[in-house]
């Protein structure tokens, strides 16, 4: 049985969410630590496997640019073969190392980095979708 969420984590979360907290280098550490505890579990007993949201987005906003698609947290690359349905090159990144590591199948390329610092110029990516935007299942 998994490790349910600390509520230290949910109030966290939440904190973040509604603009109570501000994100820096300590945060985008505690985030990681957290989802790196719960990598091995995520696919089987925490992830929402929802992915409706995404297939509607990508049914209706099509035609895409040709070029590279950032899958901005990605964590297990749940979603990521739906993205590779519609572009030619997907690159998973997520804070989470160990949520990278469970991307390996799913994921050829894989970047841990925080999506709020990424080392982009400008039109170096023709897609940067959010997948999962809730930290916390069950809000």
């Amino acid at each position: 049985m998994p490790k349910p969420y600390p509520e230290e984590f949910r109030v966290f979360a939440r904190e973040l969410a509604v603009g109570r907290r501000s994100w820096d280098g300590e945060t985008s550490h505690f985030i990681a630590d957290q989802f790196d505890q719960i990598a091995a579990e995520w696919d089987t007993t925490l992830a929402t496997g929802r992915d409706e949201p995404l297939r509607d987005a990508l049914e209706r906003g099509g035609p895409f640019p040709d070029g590279v698609c950032l899958e901005l947290g990605s964590g297990t690359g749940l979603f990521t073969e739906l993205l590779r349905s519609e572009f030619p090159r997907v690159i998973s990144v997520d804070l989470s190392e160990q949520m990278l590591h469970q991307a390996v199948g799913r994921s050829p390329a894989r970047v841990r980095a925080d999506a709020a610092a990424l080392p982009l110029t400008n039109a170096q990516v023709s897609a940067e979708p959010v997948c999962e935007t809730r930290p916390v299942p069950g809000w």
